[in-house]
């Protein structure tokens, strides 16, 4: 699908020019000056009591090689961008209103959109970063109630390190759409989808690395969020234990919102 995938991943194209632009910062806790986030290529994480690697380049690199344009995916004629503002119910059914995605797409492809969808686009960086189109695409465009947050954070670039704590709340909607999706992905979906039994997480990691960073440009977010999105980038290529990339906390206090 040239515009989900083919043109973000491709040299020169969007991930390239937003991810190595100099000017693109996040912020030393220690001496307040701002680090390049190329420059956190080798950096050792530690998110949430998890050790990982940062590098951003790498990630993006192995998407490329893997989602190469003679590459093969099982496929089917889908929605092309499962979205809440693009499905819709009807006495029918569900119907579609992608009209420029839809049609045949790769099924990993359609699974990792989703998934990073429930975790992060739909209740948390679409109405933050993208408010024009939440506002025009959803009736009911309530402001974001579950967003992440950092409890802790230590960034030196002295020691070339990244110390991370945060929370990932979800709403008991879209916990139980995540949880019933992230159980499908292990039956019926992931076989539908030719997903390898016990990796199938780790097979949608391509994927999963163009919508964490080829959706919202990376400029706009502020730095805490900035640091939220590499270190999910970071969880992401470490698929082989998918419990620190998926895991979510409930939402301890729903607040009551007025409809703007």
């Amino acid at each position: 699908m040239p515009a989900l995938y083919a043109d973000r991943i491709r040299p020169g194209g969007r991930l390239d020019t937003w991810y190595q632009d100099p000017s693109l910062t996040v912020t030393d806790t220690h001496t307040g000056e701002p680090i390049p986030l190329p420059a956190l290529t080798g950096y050792t994480a530690t998110v949430n009591d998890t050790p990982l690697l940062l590098d951003v380049p790498a990630a993006i690199n192995a998407a490329r090689g893997a989602l190469h344009p003679d590459g093969q995916w099982t496929s089917a004629i889908t929605q092309g961008d499962p979205t809440e503002p693009n499905i819709a119910a009807s006495a029918a059914g569900a119907c579609w209103l992608d009209f420029e995605h839809a049609g045949r797409n790769t099924l990993a492809g359609e699974i990792a959109n989703l998934l990073w969808y429930l975790l992060a686009l739909g209740g948390w960086l679409v109405p933050t970063y993208q408010r024009d189109v939440y506002h025009r695409t959803l009736p009911l465009h309530l402001p974001p109630a579950a967003t992440p947050t950092i409890e802790h954070t230590e960034l030196s670039s002295r020691h070339r390190r990244l110390d991370l704590h945060h929370t990932w709340p979800t709403g008991p909607g879209r916990h139980t759409a995540l949880t019933r999706l992230l159980d499908r992905i292990t039956t019926d979906l992931g076989d539908a989808a030719g997903l390898p039994r016990g990796r199938q997480l780790h097979a949608l990691r391509s994927f999963l690395t163009l919508r964490i960073l080829g959706v919202i440009p990376p400029h706009l977010l502020n730095s805490s969020d900035l640091l939220l999105l590499v270190a999910k980038l970071a969880q992401a290529q470490h698929l082989t234990d998918p419990t620190p990339f998926t895991h979510t906390d409930p939402l301890s206090d729903l607040a009551t919102v007025e409809n703007p």
